[in-house]
């Protein structure tokens, strides 16, 4: 299933990895998280950049 994510999704993606990465608990994979973050920001970017064209 190839379904769009928004912008307001992105977002709470965003700050749940950020959330997730500052409880710096064994039970959160960061790797994981970290991983996660960079994509999300990456997207954000990618969609920034195509609306300032």
């Amino acid at each position: 299933m190839n379904t769009p994510i928004s912008n307001l999704a992105l977002g709470t993606m965003r700050k749940d990895a950020e959330r997730m990465l500052a409880l710096r608990s064994p039970a959160v994979d960061e790797e994981w998280w970290e991983r996660m973050l960079s994509i999300v920001i990456e997207l954000q970017e990618t969609r920034a950049k195509g609306a300032n064209l």
